[in-house]
C-alpha cells in the first residue's frame, strides 16, 4: 500500500502522470455525500431520536462544524448515512441512493466540498492526463474541475454499472473512489467481463475503509491478490488534508 498523500493536487501518484485516464467515482470524493445526508437526517426530529445514542452524543457535543466533519471522517465506520439510525441501518445502497436523489434539491441540504473537489483540477492541466467524472444526476454540486473532464451522470453511482462501462469505453487506468470495497468490487466485475488491464485505485482515508479494532485497512487479502495476479495498484488519498493539518496543529482539539 502507498502511504497517505500529503498533497492532493501535485503528486497524487507518479504512475498517474503519464498517459493517465482517470475516472472519479463521485461519492464522498469531491463532496462528502455521506456526511451531508447524515447531518440532514440528524436535523430532523423524527430521525434525531432514532440515532445511535453514543455516536449522537459525541457528534453533537462537538458543535464546531469542522470538528464534526473530522469526527465523522474518523469515526463513521459505514459508508451509508442511514447506518446510524436504528432499523434503517441495513437499508440497501439502491434504497439509499433513491432517497438521496429525492432530496438533493432540498434547500437545507448543505454541500461539504472535499479538498480533492477543490484542488484536483490542477492535474488535468498536465499533458497526457484525461479525466472522467461520474456523479449523481440530481446533485447540484459541481467540483472546480468539472469543465476539464468528461462528465457522466446517473441515479446510482454505487452499483458501479456506469463506472464499469466508462472504464471499458475509455480504457481507464486510474480510478479514484471513496471506498476500498467499491474498488475491489469494480476490479472483480471487470475481471468477470474479461477486462484485465491494470488499474491504479485510489481510495479515501475514511474510517469505513479501516477495521475499527485494528486500525488496518480492510480487505488486505483481496487487495494483495489483485496486486499480485492482476497487477492492479492501490493507494490512499486524504480528502481533507486541511483538517488533518489543523488537527496536527491542535486547532481542532
Amino acid at each position: 500500500m502507498s502511504p497517505p498523500l500529503n498533497n492532493p493536487t501535485q503528486e497524487l501518484f507518479p504512475q498517474m502522470l503519464q498517459g493517465a485516464r482517470l475516472l472519479v467515482i463521485d461519492y464522498d470524493v469531491t463532496r462528502y455525500h455521506s456526511f451531508d445526508f447524515f447531518r440532514y437526517l440528524l436535523y430532523r426530529k423524527e430521525w434525531f431520536v432514532r440515532c445511535e445514542p453514543q455516536f449522537l452524543k459525541e457528534f453533537v457535543e462537538l458543535r464546531n462544524p469542522l470538528k464534526q466533519i473530522y469526527y465523522y471522517k474518523t469515526h463513521g465506520y459505514d459508508i451509508n448515512p442511514f447506518y446510524y439510525f436504528d432499523t434503517d441501518k441495513y437499508r440497501s445502497p439502491d434504497e439509499t441512493e433513491n432517497w438521496m436523489n429525492e432530496h438533493f434539491a432540498d434547500s437545507d441540504l448543505i454541500a461539504t466540498p472535499t479538498d480533492i473537489g477543490q484542488r484536483l483540477g490542477v492535474i488535468f492541466d498536465r499533458n497526457g492526463i484525461s479525466g472522467y467524472l461520474l456523479k449523481y444526476k440530481n446533485d447540484p454540486y459541481s467540483p472546480g474541475f468539472g469543465d476539464k473532464v468528461t462528465v457522466y451522470t446517473t441515479d446510482h453511482v454505487l452499483n458501479l454499472n456506469m463506472a464499469t462501462a466508462i472504464v471499458k469505453q475509455h480504457g481507464i487506468n486510474a480510478v479514484m473512489t471513496s471506498s476500498i470495497e467499491l474498488a475491489i468490487i469494480l476490479a472483480a466485475r471487470l475481471k468477470v467481463d474479461g477486462w484485465l488491464q491494470p488499474i491504479t485505485f485510489m481510495v479515501g482515508s475514511y474510517a469505513y475503509n479501516y477495521d475499527a479494532n485494528t486500525g488496518r485497512l480492510r480487505h488486505i487479502p483481496a487487495i494483495n491478490a489483485l496486486e499480485l495476479y492482476y497487477k492492479h495498484e492501490f493507494g490512499i488519498f486524504n480528502p481533507f488534508t486541511g483538517l488533518e493539518q489543523m488537527k496536527n496543529e491542535n486547532l481542532l482539539s
